[in-house]
């Protein structure tokens, strides 16, 4: 994993079977960039995803550019979340669109 700036950070709460959704799709690739694309798709596409709660049994260390963390964190204050919960509320919609699953 490449160095990440700590104010850039954010720690992603992710339980085993979005691990290993994002590890299916990664395909050798670092987990953090699958989810940044994601994160960039969910953010073109406009839709605003439902928030699940969290139960996660690891965190994922994402670093976004900063205009699509500022993105993030705008959309996130409009829901009244937290920008990770808004990243994984991202992928949780992917998973049920079943745009992750493996080939």
């Amino acid at each position: 994993m490449s160095r990440k700036h700590p104010d850039r950070l954010m720690l992603i709460p992710l339980n085993t079977k979005e691990r290993a959704a994002l590890r299916a799709r990664a395909r050798g690739r670092s987990l953090a960039d699958v989810l940044r694309r994601l994160v960039q798709a969910g953010l073109s596409d406009g839709v605003v995803p439902l928030i699940y709660p969290a139960a996660s049994t690891s965190r994922l260390p994402l670093q976004l550019p900063p205009q699509q963390r500022q993105a993030v964190a705008a959309q996130a204050l409009q829901q009244g979340c937290a920008p990770e919960e808004l990243v994984r509320a991202f992928l949780q919609a992917r998973l049920k669109e079943g745009h992750l699953r493996s080939s």
